[in-house]
């Protein structure tokens, strides 16, 4: 189901807010990658613009791996949610400063990236305290 603009306006403003926001990747190897958020901020009512150190390398090198997910977690409103999409550009903001002398086409091993992320959907979650178990 496609993403609403109001839906979308509420995950981005929790995310704001609780600042505790993974974005979740897979490399072409299929290993799971999650890296925190520095920004996310909502561009238009489909894309998110997100900015994170990583070691993801850019769009264009990826092979078609686009897919994506960020998690959010709003722990004072007790929910979160997940926008799950593909990155449609991505650009290097800034390059770790002890490896400026790195051959063209070597892998960055971690650089500040732009990612902008087409949302197809959002998903509240719900998650609660951990319950006691009594006989």
């Amino acid at each position: 189901m496609r993403a609403t603009a109001q839906e979308l306006e509420q995950a981005v403003r929790a995310a704001r807010r609780s600042r505790q926001v993974l974005l979740a990747t897979v490399s072409e190897a299929g290993e799971p990658s999650f890296t925190p958020v520095q920004e996310c901020r909502l561009t238009d009512e489909t894309r998110v613009s997100i900015k994170a150190w990583t070691d993801i390398p850019p769009l264009e090198s990826r092979d078609g791996y686009a897919k994506m997910a960020l998690l959010i977690w709003d722990t004072r409103e007790g929910h979160g949610y997940q926008l799950a999409g593909h990155a449609i550009r991505s650009q290097t903001a800034a390059p770790f400063s002890s490896y400026t002398q790195i051959e063209e086409h070597e892998q960055l091993p971690h650089a500040q990236r732009e990612i902008l992320m087409e949302v197809d959907s959002v998903k509240d979650l719900q998650f609660g305290g951990r319950e006691s178990w009594q006989s």
